[in-house]
């Protein structure tokens, strides 16, 4: 147990150094965002996904460019 406010001071840093790990931790198992980008009848459009997985999809467009 803890005897001087220097003790508790320590306990205070791990508790928060553990939760810190804990909220980093859950983040990275988090995974990247999806994007999902839609045109109906569109023409001469882009679409573009972000750096997790991508869904595209159009409807009657003309010219139209898709990355993922």
């Amino acid at each position: 147990m803890p005897q001087t406010g220097m003790d508790w001071w320590v306990v205070a840093g791990v508790l928060v150094a553990v939760v810190g790990v804990w909220i980093a931790w859950r983040q990275y198992r988090k995974g990247k965002p999806t994007t999902q980008n839609t045109i109906k009848g569109g023409h001469r459009n882009a679409q573009q996904g972000g750096s997790g997985s991508t869904v595209n999809q159009i409807e009657d467009g003309d010219d139209n460019e898709q990355r993922g």
